[in-house]
């Protein structure tokens, strides 16, 4: 991602200023010993909050106050949000099933064949060009172009027929929506829109985190609102479970324990890790499971990954790895079914960065485990390969990837084809590197994997780093760009790169200081291309693979 030519014309242009730390500048004192009266925060002892962090500090500083008219949507299904709303005033709708074309959602915009073929022989000596005009848009203007939905507003014209034609829910005063995909950063699950005049507080996903580790009380009152909507629907997906009634599925639920481990900055940790670069410093992981165990209770991952492990002498050996929505401890209570008694854990489970868990307690599982037949929980791979790569995957998180870029160095010879393909269609700069991490015969590039947990958007002051609602694809918008480096930072596989960049004329951008202008680049996995991502498909020995890791059956089969 370097620049291959160092201009020697310079161009002068104003440098984006980030904002202000405040997710509300406008955010008063008066508006925050206001929201202190009401619920949820009247409640809390406020006494709990450390004074560095106190509960006036967090919601003056991570909370604003916003207004919505009648059919404005609030936050749309399937977009990714960092934001939870607590409805102030008014009341709004919550719908799963309102269509794609009235949400405002089209799908992107590809290159035509003729902007295709065009890329490919258009003069890249140059890279990193920018038409710098598109730079003196106010910033707000910036921010909404960012893909910030919560500042995009999308009006839903007759809001009776969508009603008359929709299943919807009313939700009230004092009520709380969005915090769910906001803590895990998955989609949201439905569409939410104001149903008259509405005032909320949306609170930013390190406000809530930060209440919830200090106020007891709060936290249960977001477990047990979990407990009665989210976790219905990931018993029902549970092969066990799918076909047990309301009631059966109520008394799991009731019975259900919630637990969290691991670091919420896992980032920082993994970073700190691989910065050290020695082979033995590995990210803190923290034991949920041990092998050994009495198998009391079934483990449903609720959020985050963790790693499955079997004793190897005096260490552990790496045989899988779980993701949210998986279980854990299933084979064994189906022996304790079976009539083998109090069997042990045949496996241990560590957290693998920050690991959100539910226990369901075994005398409330074994009922439906009767027809489950009893087997180990993992099957050993004969291939040699494998188990090193697993555990290259798993020691560093590139299990939160969505599309790694895998490589088989005995199929690659290095003919740069992939890169050549990527330079093509990014004006003339690859967006990845061809090196990074090898395990055997396999290495694992720093290309963008496009992670589940996505936390190089954390922080981020304009939203310029963003996901594409159609895709889901982590991309970053130029315009709103200001250079300031925190997803770079934030990235802990050091796969987003800050470049200097040149006007049309090839000539290097500079600001009112004389300092060079620089934007994020990365791997947008071609989101405008016809044929995407370029890199695999240009590959001629099908030596490199863009894997799901949440696809665990293709990638095992991968590395066979």
């Amino acid at each position: 991602m370097d620049n291959a030519k160092a201009p020697e014309a310079v161009k002068l242009i104003k440098r984006q200023q980030q904002r202000e730390k405040l997710f509300d500048e406008h955010m008063r004192d008066a508006d925050v010993e206001q929201l202190l009266r009401i619920r949820p925060f009247k409640a809390m002892d406020a006494s709990l909050f450390p004074a560095k962090n106190s509960l006036h500090k967090i919601l003056k500083t991570d909370t604003r106050i916003r207004r919505f008219d009648a059919g404005e949507v609030i936050i749309r299904q399937g977009d990714y949000g960092d934001s939870a709303f607590l409805i102030l005033t008014g009341s709004v709708y919550v719908s799963l099933d309102i269509e794609e074309s009235l949400l405002g959602r089209t799908k992107p915009k590809r290159k035509g064949l003729v902007g295709a073929l065009t890329q490919l022989w258009t003069d890249h000596s140059v890279p990193e060009r920018r038409d710098v005009s598109t730079y003196n848009l106010k910033q707000d203007l910036a921010y909404q172009a960012a893909g910030n939905k919560s500042d995009s507003v999308i009006f839903l014209q007759d809001m009776s027929s969508i009603i008359k034609n929709h299943q919807t829910d009313t939700l009230k005063r004092g009520e709380l929506f969005g915090h769910i995909s906001c803590m895990s950063r998955s989609p949201r699950s439905a569409t939410v829109m104001a149903a008259e005049r509405t005032e909320v507080l949306e609170i930013k996903w390190q406000a809530l985190r930060d209440i919830m580790r200090y106020s007891k009380e709060f936290r249960s009152q977001l477990e047990e609102e979990y407990r009665r909507k989210s976790l219905v629907v990931q018993l029902h997906a549970i092969d066990i479970f799918r076909k047990l009634d309301d009631a059966q599925i109520k008394a799991l639920c009731d019975c259900a324990i919630f637990e969290t481990y691991g670091l919420t900055d896992w980032n920082l940790a993994l970073r700190k890790a691989r910065d050290e670069d020695d082979e033995h410093v590995r990210m803190p992981e923290e034991m949920i499971v041990a092998q050994g165990d009495y198998a009391d209770d079934l483990i449903l991952i609720r959020g985050g990954f963790a790693r499955v492990t079997e004793n190897e002498g005096e260490g552990r050996r790496t045989i899988d790895y779980k993701k949210r929505g998986d279980v854990f401890g299933l084979s064994e209570l189906a022996d304790a079914a079976s009539g083998e008694d109090r069997p042990h854990f045949r496996q241990s489970l560590l957290a693998l960065g920050y690991t959100d868990v539910i226990r369901l307690p075994g005398r409330f599982v074994q009922p439906y485990l009767e027809k489950v037949k009893p087997a180990n929980a993992a099957v050993r791979s004969e291939a040699p390969h494998r188990e090193d790569l697993l555990s290259l995957y798993v020691d560093n998180l590139f299990i939160n990837g969505t599309r790694s870029m895998v490589i088989n160095m005995d199929r690659c010879t290095e003919c740069d084809d992939c890169v050549v393909a990527c330079a093509n269609a990014h004006d003339g700069n690859p967006r990845f590197v061809r090196h990074g991490p090898k395990a055997g015969k396999f290495m694992i590039a720093n290309a963008c994997m496009h992670c589940s947990d996505p936390v190089c958007m954390v922080g981020c002051p304009t939203g310029a780093i963003h996901r594409d609602v159609n895709s889901g694809v982590v991309v970053i918008n130029d315009q709103a760009c200001i250079g300031c480096s925190t997803c770079a930072n934030s990235c802990p596989y050091d796969n987003i790169r800050m470049t200097n960049i040149t006007g049309i004329d090839g000539e290097l951008v500079l600001d009112e200081s004389h300092a060079p202008i620089s934007k994020a680049t990365k791997c947008d996995y071609c989101v405008d291309q016809r044929v995407a991502p370029a890199c695999e498909y240009a590959c001629p020995n099908n030596a490199l693979k863009r894997l799901d890791a949440h696809d665990i059956d293709v990638v095992k089969e991968w590395l066979e």
